[in-house]
């Protein structure tokens, strides 16, 4: 893919601050990157609910000016945010070089070794309006050349998670996903992508649902985690 020409759903624009951009990021947020991004990409295991998960990596801390861009791109009306993020993660998360003109995985820490995934799976939406995590599946896909499966949808109706506390979050989910009709998932290496991590309930929900269907592993990927020391 190349940076200097269009994204595959939307004009290239700083995901943070909306401004138009021939790069990643405008020249101001890549100057106060290390103030928003996290120092590993790696999340712990020990802070996250990461259950059936081979693991899972965020690229920013679910703050400031990466909140406050978050939830603007999920609730006030910019879906157009979620390529930007999606940019960024491919170029951060997964190394991609985006100097040959197309997305090329590079071996990089925050991803486990010897790897070779099948297909990116967006977490399903919980309501109706714009699919968020979709957006950033697709805009993966097209970097890191991996199909999009939207191989989980809702089974039953459930509270927002964003209402509830920590224990009501993994109580909540379980059970909630299924495979999609006439998909399949069987020997796979899926990564799966949601656009905040908080404690991995839905994460650890949709990786059951995959690995009961017969993936062979789950690594989930998200544009932001709420780092655990500040709940």
């Amino acid at each position: 893919m190349n940076l200097h020409g269009k994204s595959l759903l939307f004009p290239p624009v700083c995901p943070l601050c909306g401004r138009p951009t021939p790069g990643l990021l405008c020249p101001d947020c890549a100057r106060r990157e290390n103030d928003w991004s996290l120092s590993r990409y790696r999340l712990a295991t020990g802070n996250y609910h990461l259950l059936h998960l081979m693991g899972a990596a965020a690229l920013c801390r679910y703050r400031g000016p990466v909140r406050h861009a978050v939830r603007r791109m999920k609730y006030g009306g910019e879906p157009w945010r979620a390529a930007g993020f999606a940019r960024l993660m491919a170029s951060r998360i997964f190394c991609c070089n985006y100097r040959a003109g197309y997305g090329i995985i590079l071996p990089c820490e925050a991803m486990p070794v010897g790897v070779e995934f099948s297909a990116i799976v967006p977490v399903p939406p919980t309501r109706q309006g714009v699919h968020i995590p979709g957006l950033q599946a697709k805009q993966l896909g097209c970097d890191l050349r991996l199909p999009v499966q939207n191989a989980l949808y809702k089974s039953r109706p459930t509270p927002r998670q964003e209402e509830l506390d920590r224990q009501g979050r993994l109580q909540n989910l379980w059970g909630s996903y299924a495979i999609s009709p006439g998909m399949s998932v069987e020997g796979k290496y899926i990564l799966l992508v949601d656009d905040v991590i908080t404690t991995g309930t839905t994460l650890s929900a949709c990786a059951g649902t995959l690995m009961k269907a017969g993936a062979a592993g789950v690594f989930g990927v998200c544009a932001a985690a709420t780092e655990f020391n500040s709940k």
